[in-house]
């Protein structure tokens, strides 16, 4: 389907975008489901994810060293901790997704109107099945 390989190439325009940032793509993601989603405990963070709570807690810990991120305990339950995102994490964040809708905002200026029009209606289309 046509559909399957536009959305793999804008993956890859984005990830190469992405890829300009001081981060890797795990930790931006993490930092995107907490940024965006609000603080987590590791194995909600690892369920959003998709990967093991051994992989979760390999880029939690460095978020934790680089300061994007800090851990505290959660209140229902001491064996449990929750991570939260720190500003340094908030801003970086919102720079690498600046740095994504400048693409698209390029990309989409390059359309004419009724094109943009078209595509605003198959976005408004596509969000009512994404989760």
């Amino acid at each position: 389907m046509r559909l399957n390989s536009v959305v793999i190439h804008l993956m890859r325009r984005m990830r190469r975008v992405d890829d300009r940032q001081p981060v890797g793509r795990a930790r931006l993601s993490a930092l995107s489901v907490l940024v965006f989603g609000g603080a987590r405990t590791m194995s909600q963070l690892a369920i959003d994810e998709g990967v093991t709570p051994a992989t979760i807690h390999h880029v939690v810990q460095g978020l934790l060293d680089e300061g994007l991120a800090q851990k505290t305990g959660d209140p229902a339950d001491r064996r449990k901790s929750v991570i939260e995102v720190s500003a340094k994490g908030r801003r970086l964040m919102l720079k690498a997704r600046g740095a994504r809708l400048a693409m698209l905002d390029e990309w989409l200026s390059t359309l004419s109107a009724a094109d943009r029009d078209t595509i605003m209606r198959a976005v408004a289309i596509l969000s009512r099945w994404s989760l």
